[in-house]
């Protein structure tokens, strides 16, 4: 039998009733070196976090047990990635949940010719920051402003992307900000075991990976 290539990922969503009640971790991977002295040498692989989530603590009952399955059978396993609502940062919001609002996250700047800007989040303790591309915003839920001004139209944002495509450059210097709900690209990462019996004990495994995709305008995320 010929094998069939597939394409990485479908712009598909995990069921939202089943993400709320699931759990996970969130992990930089670090190489970390211990030299003779005992000081340790740090090298952070990946400029962000990966997300793993273990999704069969959402499974409460036999009909979303039915659900779950259905979807990991469609998705075939490993084989493709897919959107999935993180319960605790689905949110341009400081809180990671709250209503998006059109100043949450700075963009960038207006040069007076650049129209394109990357969707971003930025995470900041004291003078740390990191910026996080988001390319899976939620369709309809991403609100621009220029300059502290809201804008009702004159933009579009590819939802498959996180790119923002404004009609007219802002002006040199004016701020561009955003505000929107996310998704994140993930895959399953293992076999779906469960009890058939046992809902209530949340004793089902079904793992969940955040899979790095490629940003419109170069880079990874």
């Amino acid at each position: 039998m010929a094998l069939v290539p597939i394409p990485s990922f479908l712009e598909l969503s995990y069921p939202l009733e089943l993400a709320y009640g699931s759990s996970g971790t969130l992990e930089f991977p670090v190489d970390i070196t211990v030299g003779d002295s005992g000081i340790e040498r740090r090298t952070l692989r990946h400029a962000h976090p990966l997300r793993e989530v273990e999704a069969a603590t959402g499974i409460m009952s036999p009909d979303d047990l039915a659900i779950a399955e259905e979807f990991y059978i469609a998705v075939g396993g490993k084989a493709y990635g897919f959107r999935f609502m993180h319960p605790s940062d689905h949110s341009s919001a400081k809180n990671g949940r709250g209503e998006p609002k059109p100043g949450d996250q700075v963009l960038g700047k207006g040069t007076g010719t650049q129209t394109e800007w990357q969707l971003t989040k930025s995470y900041t303790a004291g003078p740390l920051s990191r910026v996080r591309p988001i390319v899976k915003p939620v369709d309809g839920s991403v609100r621009v402003a220029v300059g502290g001004t809201e804008l009702k139209s004159g933009f579009r944002v590819d939802p498959t992307t996180g790119l923002l495509t404004l009609t007219a450059p802002p002006p040199e210097g004016i701020v561009v900000t955003a505000g929107f709900r996310f998704e994140i690209p993930m895959r399953f990462n293992g076999p779906f075991n469960t009890r058939w019996d046992d809902y209530e004990n949340n004793s089902a495994s079904l793992p969940l990976r955040e899979i790095k995709v490629r940003l419109a305008r170069g880079g990874v995320s």
